[in-house]
């Protein structure tokens, strides 16, 4: 497994997303429980502002091949520790500079060896 070692851009989001079974009985009265042992997952969306455009190749041609798919290790901002991301999605956008580009992408946890 990689390491994401590219520094991001001020302005990172942090979602928690849960999961969460629930089961509906006839009266009216419902009952919820964790889904799993991890029940509670980081979902970031990290920008890349004004990135040099051979650094954006090399973050593209980090995640590209297993958009989705392949983990990787990656510390969020203001953690320590690294955790399992995927990237599930890949924006690029042609900066105001010459030879600058921004990347927007989001990283989901995983919770997989």
């Amino acid at each position: 497994m990689a390491d994401f070692i590219w520094a991001e851009s001020p302005g990172a989001t942090m979602e928690l997303q849960a999961a969460v079974v629930a089961t509906r009985f006839g009266d009216g009265y419902e009952q919820r429980a964790d889904a799993g042992l991890n029940p509670v997952a980081q979902v970031w969306d990290v920008p890349f502002n004004g990135i040099d455009e051979a650094i954006a190749d090399e973050i593209e041609a980090f995640l590209r091949p297993g958009l989705g798919r392949t983990l990787f290790d990656w510390v969020p901002p203001r953690q320590t520790v690294a955790l399992k991301f995927r990237c599930t999605s890949f924006r690029r956008t042609l900066a105001n500079a010459i030879g600058e580009v921004d990347i927007q992408v989001r990283f989901e946890q995983r919770f997989e060896p």
